[in-house]
C-alpha cells in the first residue's frame, strides 16, 4: 500500500499546480442494487433532536452490507491552494506567530470553515448548473431544511475572496437554470450549511496514518456530499 501512495504523490508532482485528473470509477454492476437502501431494513423517520434519518426496522445481520454509495461531489486537499499557501514569506510578529493565526484566534467565535469545504460548495454549485435535479431530488432533501434551523445557524463566511466571487458569479447563473427559477437566495443560504452539516471525510485508512510529518500524504484526502448517507447518524434508535 505505502508503494501505491508513493505512485499517487508522483503523480500529484508531476501534474504540476493544477494537480492530477480527478478518477471517476463507477459502481460494479454486481453492487448496483445496494445504491438502493433496502426497504426491509431501513426507513427515513423523523428524530426529534437531529431531524431525519435512517432507523432500522428490525435487527440487521453483523457483516451486511447496507448500501452503496458514490458522493454528489468530492473535493481534495490537493485541488485547494489557498491565499496563505500561495505566499511562503507570511508576516510575522515578534512572537514569530503568523499575523493571520493571530486574527484567528482573536476572532474565536466566528466560524471557521474548512478550506476544502470551500472547494466543495463550488463543485456542487457547477454540479447543479449542470443538472438541477441534483439540488431538486437530492441535496435539498439534507439538513437543514427548516426556515428555524436555517436561521439558527452560523453564516457562511469565505475567507478566499476567489471563492467567494466565484460562489456568486455561480448564484447569479441559478437564476438562468428555468428549473431553478426563484431557488437562487435558497441555494445560496443552505448549501454552504448542507455541506457543513453533512459533509464526509475521504481517504483510507493508510492515507489517513500516513498524514503526520511532512512527507504525509494528507493531499490524497479530501470531503464529499452523499445524498442517502447524509441520513445516518449516531443519535437514531434502533440504530443502524
Amino acid at each position: 500500500m505505502e508503494a501505491l501512495l508513493d505512485q499517487a504523490d508522483a503523480l500529484i508532482l508531476a501534474a504540476g499546480e493544477d494537480g492530477p485528473e480527478r478518477p471517476s470509477f463507477e459502481i460494479p454492476e454486481s453492487l448496483l442494487p445496494l445504491t438502493v437502501p433496502n426497504e426491509d431494513w431501513l426507513e427515513i423517520r423523523e428524530n426529534p433532536n437531529k431531524g431525519k434519518g435512517w432507523f432500522a426496522k428490525g435487527p440487521i445481520p453483523a457483516g451486511s452490507v447496507i448500501l452503496v454509495s458514490k458522493p454528489i461531489a468530492m473535493a481534495l486537499d490537493l485541488e485547494y491552494v489557498g491565499p496563505d499557501q500561495e505566499e511562503d514569506d507570511e508576516e510575522q510578529n515578534e512572537d514569530g506567530v503568523s499575523n493571520h493565526a493571530m486574527e484567528e484566534s482573536e476572532n474565536p467565535e466566528e466560524p471557521q470553515e474548512s478550506t476544502v469545504n470551500e472547494l466543495l460548495v463550488l463543485e456542487i454549485l457547477q454540479s447543479i448548473l449542470t443538472n438541477p435535479s441534483i439540488w431538486l431530488q437530492q441535496i435539498s432533501k439534507l439538513y437543514p431544511r427548516e426556515h428555524v434551523d436555517i436561521e439558527a445557524s452560523p453564516v457562511w463566511i469565505s475567507k478566499d475572496d476567489e471563492v467567494f466571487s466565484q460562489f456568486e458569479t455561480m448564484v447569479e447563473q441559478i437564476e438562468q437554470v428555468p428549473e431553478l427559477k426563484g431557488k437562487s437566495k435558497e441555494i445560496s443560504q443552505r448549501l454552504p450549511l448542507i455541506i457543513r452539516y453533512n459533509v464526509l471525510s475521504v481517504e483510507t485508512c493508510p492515507e489517513l496514518l500516513s498524514h503526520p510529518g511532512l512527507n504525509g500524504h494528507n493531499p490524497l484526502s479530501g470531503v464529499g456530499l452523499y445524498h442517502w448517507p447524509s441520513f445516518f447518524n449516531h443519535d437514531a434508535r434502533p440504530n443502524v
